[in-house]
């Protein structure tokens, strides 16, 4: 993605940050596409680093009936967004690069940014803009020297190949499920 929307910038380091999935009734085969998918970019070069998900009980008012609550397992992504801020501040720290660009739209990144601009870095923000519609984060552009949409076609041109060799020299192959859809249709 970055080569596509920044085609004349070289990426020094790339860094993807998740967190495992579990699998569910609905997708019992959602674990295993996504460690496909980590393989493949750790065989492109990108780091993975991962996060957690947290699963609580919680009394929570239905959604169909407000004055009645019930429990819900509510299921919610932990240290994602502490680390990519730890990993881009201790980058700029480490002057690992002159430029760092953050592809999210997340105001919770906006720390980040301006930590790097006190390191007089130049931030860049790459932001989902998939139904053209979307506009960059308020906070995220204010702490950013500039902000480019990710758009359909780009994600389209992004995609892996069939098969991609893993770190470990094997291919891995893309998914059934990948290969039926890149992308839903805008609404």
């Amino acid at each position: 993605m970055i080569k596509i929307a920044l085609p004349e910038d070289e990426a020094v380091s790339i860094k993807y940050f998740t967190s495992r999935i579990h699998h569910t009734e609905n997708d019992p085969e959602a674990p295993k596409r996504q460690n496909i998918y980590l393989r493949a970019l750790r065989g492109e070069g990108t780091q993975v680093i991962e996060g957690k998900f947290q699963k609580n009980r919680q009394w929570m008012p239905r959604a169909d009936d407000p004055s009645r609550s019930c429990y819900i397992l509510k299921v919610e992504e932990k240290m994602t967004d502490t680390l990519i801020v730890a990993e881009m501040i201790m980058d700029g720290v480490l002057n690992l690069a002159d430029a760092y660009v953050l592809v999210s739209n997340d105001s919770d990144m906006k720390p980040a940014l301006d930590k790097l601009h006190l390191l007089n870095k130049t931030v860049g923000v790459l932001y989902p803009n998939l139904h053209a519609n979307a506009l960059v984060n308020h906070d995220l552009k204010t702490s950013s020297n500039f902000q480019k949409p990710i758009k359909q076609e780009m994600c389209r041109q992004a995609q892996f190949p069939q098969k991609v060799p893993a770190e470990s020299g094997k291919f891995v192959h893309r998914p059934r499920l990948w290969k039926q859809a890149l992308l839903p249709p805008p609404p």
